[in-house]
Formats: structure tokens, C-alpha cells, sequence
């Protein structure tokens, strides 16, 4: 519903018109009048109560960032494992840096991972140089009473060792003291006979003794003193 300023008719709305003429006139008149000089200023007030806080502003934008600082001094070193060792008895001992050491642990071992795929054959290595010369048995004496010594090719040698030989064999029948005389061919057969045979058929050992020499290594050696006995005899 607008406002109608016809309405109502009569002498009310000519009041109103004029009233409002008169307002108009009074304000323009107040608008003309030149203001006045200041006049002096009152006595300060005593301080108000303060007033109740005013909601907080919204944060600002970020700042551009500062400068990188200067780097600080280098701390000390820390302490690092340098060795890992056994106690004597089967444990662990661990040795720091600062010489400090921890322990004995016992290391327990954990459980055995399952087993790897074999990998590619790799390229072959450069060759090896030629290692030096090992120790092989160069000779086999007599030490005069009846055992053996062994020389080495590095000088030393072991010995003596009793050589067991073969059982005797049953005692022949004596045979029957021939004529003085010359040498017959039977007593030249016989002087030969009682001589050392060649031996350049019985091979070389070639055999490297360890250090101490073995049991396999000493049985080898007393089968080659059987062998050369045997072939000494005619």
C-alpha cells in the first residue's frame, strides 16, 4: 500500500505542506549562518571506563622470508665402531672410537635365509702368477743303522723312520764245497750275484710331505723303501 499524499483531502494535508516549507526554510536558513569562533577548550574529563575488546582482526599475509642465517659451529665427532673381537670364550667385544669397549656379547645367529640362486658364470679373471715351487721328497737315505731319512727340496729332512721289511724266507739246503781252482762261470754268476742290481727301473716318489707328515704320507715312503729293497736284491 503506497502513500498517497492527496489522501485524505482537506485542510490536513495544506497543514502539512506548509510545515514542511517551513522546515525547509529553517534548515536552509541554519546551513547559511557562518559558524562562529571556537571557543576555549573545556577541562579534560576523568578517564571512562574501558571499553569491552573488539573482535580479533584476520590474520595478516605471510612476511617475505629472512635471510639464511650463518652456519653454526661443527659439533664434535661422534663416536663410531672401529673393531669387533673375541672375548677368548666364544663372545663378542665391541671397541669405539673414543677407546671405550663393550661387552662380551653373545652373538646369537639367527636363522639360516633360504637359499640363493646361482648366479651367472662371471668373466674370466686375469691369470695368476706362478706360485712358488711346493716341497717334494728329492731323496731317500740311509741313516747307517738300518732306517730311512728323507730329504726335502727345501733342505730340511725327516727321519729316521724304521722301514719294515718282508718276512725271511725258509733257509735253503747247504749245497756241496767245490774244488779249488779257477773261477768257474757258476762262481762268477754267483759273485755277480751277490752285488746290488740297477734300480733305474723303480720310478720316483714324487710326493709332497706335509709339515708334520702324515700317516698316508709315511706309508708311501715305507712302500717305496720295500719297492727299492726288492729291487736291490738278485
Amino acid at each position: 500500500m503506497t502513500y498517497d499524499p492527496t489522501w485524505p483531502p482537506g485542510p490536513v494535508v495544506v497543514a502539512a505542506t506548509k510545515m514542511r516549507e517551513q522546515f525547509t526554510g529553517l534548515k536552509a536558513l541554519i546551513d547559511a549562518t557562518p559558524a562562529g569562533p571556537q571557543g576555549p577548550a573545556g577541562e579534560k574529563g576523568d578517564k571512562g571506563d574501558p571499553g569491552d575488546a573488539g573482535p580479533a582482526g584476520n590474520n595478516g599475509a605471510d612476511g617475505q622470508p629472512g635471510p639464511v642465517g650463518e652456519g653454526g659451529p661443527e659439533g664434535p665427532a661422534g663416536r663410531a665402531i672401529v673393531g669387533i673381537r673375541d672375548n677368548g670364550d666364544g663372545r663378542a667385544l665391541i671397541d669405539m672410537s673414543d677407546g671405550t669397549t663393550y661387552g662380551p656379547y653373545i652373538i646369537a645367529s639367527g636363522p639360516a635365509g633360504p637359499p640363493g640362486q646361482n648366479g651367472g658364470e662371471g668373466p674370466a679373471g686375469p691369470s695368476g702368477g706362478i706360485g712358488p715351487e711346493g716341497r717334494h721328497v728329492v731323496n731317500v737315505r740311509d741313516s747307517g743303522d738300518g732306517r730311512a731319512i728323507v730329504d726335502m727340496s727345501d733342505g730340511t729332512s725327516y727321519g729316521p723312520f724304521s722301514v719294515a721289511g718282508g718276512p725271511a724266507g725258509p733257509e735253503g739246503a747247504q749245497g756241496l764245497q767245490g774244488l779249488p781252482g779257477e773261477v768257474t762261470s757258476q762262481q762268477l754268476n754267483d759273485a755277480i750275484a751277490g752285488t746290488s742290481a740297477n734300480t733305474n727301473t723303480i720310478q720316483l716318489l714324487g710326493l709332497t710331505v706335509s709339515d708334520p707328515p702324515t700317516q698316508s704320507e709315511l706309508q708311501a715312503i715305507a712302500n717305496k723303501m720295500d719297492e727299492l729293497i726288492a729291487a736291490l736284491r738278485r
